[in-house]
């Protein structure tokens, strides 16, 4: 059986904020749905990208490439989180499993006015959160975004497949 190393951050940030581009209404309306999805699309492609400048700046390779599973777990634990409205970890052995990933690390933000510059710049200025962004072993991302009464909650889960 491959080793699995697991990177899990205990230190939770808050009081930071969202742009308005990608905050969302709760409207159940089809085109509401739509805009969010396109508004949240627009933030996550920005997150990655000011990701990797990072990365590239302490000579890290891109992360190319959003991974659907990991994707999809982020997306749930944002909502998760936004619905208890605070922000926590989950055991990472969930990530590795359900993604055949090798291994996992987890980074969150919330807050308001939090553009993906403020939410990596947020994430940069903690030691343990730098850490798992610059993780030479992280090939994929996976991006959860979720606004609720205004407040963003961003998961973002890094991996490397088997």
């Amino acid at each position: 059986m491959t080793l699995r190393f697991v990177a899990v951050l205990m230190i939770l940030l808050g009081g930071v904020g969202l742009p308005a581009q990608a905050a969302s209404t709760d409207g159940s309306s089809t085109a509401g749905a739509h805009q969010r999805t396109q508004a949240s699309s627009r933030y996550q492609t920005r997150l990655l990208r000011q990701i990797n400048v990072e990365r590239a700046a302490a000579g890290r390779r891109a992360i190319k490439r959003v991974d659907g599973c990991a994707d999809t777990m982020a997306t749930r634990w944002a909502v998760h989180l936004a619905s208890i409205e605070t922000l926590v970890h989950r055991d990472q052995t969930e990530v590795l499993e359900a993604c055949d990933f090798v291994w996992a690390g987890e980074t969150l933000v919330r807050g308001t006015d939090l553009g993906p510059r403020r939410a990596v710049g947020a994430w940069m200025d903690s030691p343990p959160h730098r850490a798992v962004l610059l993780m030479a072993r992280a090939r994929v991302a996976g991006i959860g975004v979720r606004v609720r009464d205004g407040v963003v909650y961003v998961v973002l889960n890094l991996g490397r497949p088997t």
